[in-house]
């Protein structure tokens, strides 16, 4: 059974390799959160596909920090 501080560690690392899927989609379509790119084009399908993608991983990120957020109050809470 994997000890708290592994699960952090694993943790940690996994919101690091999100970001930098995140910043490696943002390099790739620069359009990503911009409004200039014109509707039904292929640019725009591209842009719409990056950032659902984007989206997806800050919420894994989120949820990944709620819960190392939870593990560090409930240490404070018992020590």
């Amino acid at each position: 059974m994997e000890n708290q501080i592994e699960w952090k560690r694993r943790a940690h690392e996994e919101i690091d390799r999100l970001e930098s899927f995140m910043v490696d989609l943002f390099l790739s379509n620069p359009l990503a959160g911009s409004l200039t790119v014109p509707n039904r084009s292929k640019t725009f399908k591209q842009k719409l596909l990056a950032e659902h993608q984007i989206a997806t991983l800050q919420d894994q990120i989120c949820n990944t920090s709620k819960g190392l957020i939870k593990s560090y109050e409930i240490k404070e809470n018992d020590g």
